[in-house]
């Protein structure tokens, strides 16, 4: 994080559905076979970035198919706790 010249800090508030890389979302849908209409992570990364004008409605389109990809459930559960939540943290 930049605050101006010379200065730096820290990011305290940081959700993690909003700071996935687009490529782990993609892979992460090709490994639990979720089906989104891309073929590539850059056509991903296209649908979930807001668009103008910025407004809640645009920003919120991008969770359509970020949601269903990092809902957790009994498959995903473990992967997670397994060490593919770090993947996911640390990027």
């Amino acid at each position: 994080m930049n605050f101006g010249a010379g200065q730096t800090g820290i990011d305290i508030h940081l959700h993690l559905d909003g700071a996935v890389r687009p490529r782990t979302l993609f892979e992460l849908a090709q490994r639990r076979n979720i089906p989104i209409p891309y073929s590539t992570p850059e056509e991903l990364e296209r649908a979930i970035l807001p668009t103008k004008p910025y407004t809640l409605a645009n920003f919120l389109k991008g969770f359509y198919f970020l949601l269903p990809i990092l809902a957790g459930d009994k498959w995903y559960g473990p992967v997670t706790l397994a060490g593919g939540n770090e993947r996911v943290c640390f990027e």
